[in-house]
């Protein structure tokens, strides 16, 4: 029976089992698969809730799209300082309201801007 030639794998570069994670990357997959717990349990309870409806009332459209110049509604209220880079988390001028397409470039640049707060 021939060898199966080496297949990429998300773990590394080549492997030589087929699937997106090989038995010896298997670890990898479960560490980024890591639970981040629920929301009141990283701190977004009620008080977070009322705290966010009430901004979504004030600021109903996204305001990175409103720099832009484009009339977006806005689906999330955002921390401008992420929280776990000590950023106030219910300070209104941490705040921004926030459509899901800016939230996404948003945390990418987050991302890249705090390397140590996100796995």
């Amino acid at each position: 029976m021939p060898i199966a030639p080496p297949v990429p794998c998300k773990g590394s570069q080549f492997c030589s089992k087929p699937g997106p994670y090989c038995e010896d990357h298997r670890g990898v997959r479960e560490e980024r698969k890591a639970p981040r717990g629920k929301t009141k349990a990283r701190g977004y309870g009620g008080r977070w809730r009322k705290v966010r409806s009430r901004y979504l009332g004030r600021r109903p459209l996204c305001e990175m799209c409103d720099l832009e110049g484009d009339i977006t509604a806005a689906e999330m209220v955002d921390h401008v300082i992420p929280i776990a880079a000590g950023g106030a988390q219910y300070d209104p001028r941490n705040l921004q309201s926030l459509c899901y397409s800016c939230h996404g470039k948003k945390t990418a640049a987050d991302r890249s801007k705090y390397p140590d707060i996100y796995r």
